[in-house]
């Protein structure tokens, strides 16, 4: 399974183990994903990986051997120079559906199925993942889908859903401190992934 790819280097999870290649050369580092061995095991079976959830995601690059990963709703370090995947931290909520990483500083949107509608929380970490602050708050949605960050101009963009009147994409230019609605109010501002271009 492909977990990240650019255009020198690839991720692979193979039976409970990173694996990253290098596109040129082929030459590649492994890394153990844990050291149970009933894990390791169940994560030889694609059916029982699914079921169980013993799939990572959202491998972010933090340097060029250190990456951030989602795995069993909680953050851990992938560190192909010391050959270590060390737990982080916790996550609130379900796994997140993306993280953003910009200029040193980590986000991610609170996802989980919220019945009651209770604010939601966008939260920030300074130190790679380690731990982690609200950085705002949302109120009278279910939960946030991602958040986004402009490469062309100083805005963040957040997504929330699910009803219509919850559906809606937000944007920030000052840091993620406020929000406002850009689009809401019906199943086609429902997104959970953004194409930013220059244009639009």
């Amino acid at each position: 399974m492909m977990l990240y790819a650019d255009e020198s280097e690839s991720i692979n999870f193979v039976r409970g183990r990173f694996v990253l290649e290098n596109v040129e050369s082929s030459a590649k580092e492994v890394v153990p994903a844990c050291r149970s061995f009933a894990l390791t095991a169940a994560m030889h079976f694609s059916l029982l990986c699914r079921l169980l959830r013993l799939y990572p995601s959202n491998v972010i690059r933090l340097s060029s051997k250190k990456f951030l990963v989602v795995f069993r709703k909680r953050f851990y370090h992938l560190d192909f120079a010391n050959i270590s995947f060390t737990y982080q931290s916790d996550i609130v909520g379900s796994s997140p559906l993306n993280v953003l990483f910009d200029d040193g500083v980590l986000f991610y949107g609170e996802y989980r199925q919220n019945p009651e509608r209770s604010p939601v929380t966008l939260w920030r970490s300074i130190d790679l993942g380690k731990n982690w602050e609200p950085a705002y708050e949302f109120d009278s949605v279910r939960h946030i889908h991602g958040v986004f960050k402009d490469p062309y101009e100083a805005a963040f963009y957040v997504t929330t859903g699910d009803s219509d009147r919850e559906s809606a994409i937000w944007v920030s230019r000052d840091g993620a401190k406020s929000f406002s609605k850009l689009l809401h109010g019906s199943q086609q501002t429902r997104a959970v992934q953004l194409g930013i271009t220059k244009d639009a």
